[in-house]
């Protein structure tokens, strides 16, 4: 399966690690996100992206701000599936988060749900 995350501090970390981990050894890894509003598949996630990069940076008050560059399938337009603007922001209580818009100009919130680790 892969590291789950809902509301499990210690699941979060172990998944942040994960990507992380696979990100410094240059590799992209698949994560789980859930968009929609009402319980599909699993009830955990349903839909997959690819986490590509990671940048650290600082707002104006010097505070950490963690983002991840990823790639999404949904389109078949190769610009949009893996724009510059695809990222996701590590929030303070360790959930990853990004809004995605698509090409018709629908905008999805991602929240990762699961990591999928490289072997």
């Amino acid at each position: 399966m892969g590291i789950v995350y809902e509301n499990n501090i210690p699941l979060k970390i172990e998944g942040i690690d994960t990507i992380n981990s696979a990100l410094q050894n240059g590799k992209p890894i698949i994560v789980g996100v859930d968009y929609k509003i009402e319980k599909y598949n699993d009830g955990l996630e349903d839909h997959f992206i690819v986490i590509v990069g990671r940048t650290v940076s600082s707002d104006s008050s010097g505070n950490q701000i963690v983002e991840y560059h990823y790639f999404d399938p949904q389109t078949g337009d190769p610009d949009h599936g893996t724009s510059n603007n695809n990222m996701l922001t590590l929030t303070t209580d360790g959930r990853l988060t990004g809004t995605y818009t698509t090409t018709k100009g629908v905008k999805n919130e991602y929240i990762v749900t699961s990591v999928r680790p490289n072997k």
